[in-house]
């Protein structure tokens, strides 16, 4: 019968959808091995991409119910309460570096963080006045956590401009396809003319192992999380200052010091 022939034809398992490079698993980001160095008991801070700030450590995931307020925060802000911070800040706690002691985050930790990223001043204006752009988002962040994802993915949009000036006679003289001009094919040609480099940023110096392609995994991902944000994605991870750490990093390799006439 039909039903002894199903009964005893094996069962195969259902192949596994591929894992995508970056981008999203449900609602969260994750980080494959190559986002990481091969040493294992690195710092949690090396593995930058998924994770917040390293001293950094929310208390619940912002994705969970908030308890009452006098405001919802998922909604226009009131006017009487735009000066209030976003209540799900009030569940991230950090370390204070001088005393070692945890204490809830404060506006004056945000601006601490992302004012210690700067362009040099041989990176065209139009860029560097974009990049402060993408800081002050992510500082006003602390009123409106959901401004974390709109800092991230303009300071990707930031990374595209920069690549895009920093490219411009190679765009025009055909060495890119213009139709593959996007964030990915700029970054491989970035990378593989040399332009940039994995020495260029702090988080592979400080893990102490060549073996870690850290750009071959920024070409995959950096794209993807943009791509994820400007198509629309629920994702809400306190992850931003850490991409706006890294755009900067690229950026600043980009373009050439100016030299000092003194």
């Amino acid at each position: 019968s039909k039903a002894a022939t199903n009964a005893t034809r094996p069962q195969t398992a259902e192949p596994s959808p591929p894992e995508r490079a970056s981008g999203e698993k449900r609602l969260f980001r994750y980080a494959p091995e190559p986002f990481l160095p091969r040493k294992s008991l690195l710092h949690r801070s090396l593995c930058w991409l998924p994770f917040p700030p390293p001293y950094w450590f929310p208390f619940i995931s912002p994705l969970t119910k908030m308890p009452q307020q006098d405001f919802d925060p998922e909604t226009l802000r009131p006017a009487e309460y735009i000066h209030e911070p976003d209540p799900r800040n009030a569940f991230i706690a950090c370390t204070d570096r001088a005393t070692g002691i945890f204490r809830p985050v404060k506006a004056s930790d945000l601006h601490n963080a992302v004012s210690a990223f700067s362009l040099h001043a041989g990176v065209p204006e139009d860029i560097r006045q974009h990049f402060e752009t993408v800081k002050n988002v992510y500082l006003y962040s602390w009123f409106i956590y959901r401004f974390q994802p709109v800092a991230e993915l303009q300071s990707l949009a930031c990374l595209e401009f920069a690549l895009r000036e920093r490219l411009a006679n190679e765009i025009r003289a055909g060495k890119i396809d213009r139709k593959r001009a996007g964030l990915y094919g700029l970054m491989r040609y970035a990378i593989d003319n040399q332009l940039i480099s994995n020495e260029g940023f702090a988080c592979w110096v400080q893990a102490g192992d060549p073996d870690w392609d850290l750009l071959a995994s920024l070409q995959l991902a950096l794209p993807q999380i943009r791509n994820d944000f400007a198509h629309g994605t629920y994702s809400l991870m306190p992850s931003a200052l850490s991409i706006i750490e890294v755009v900067h990093e690229i950026i600043n390799q980009l373009f050439a010091v100016p030299r000092n006439p003194h």
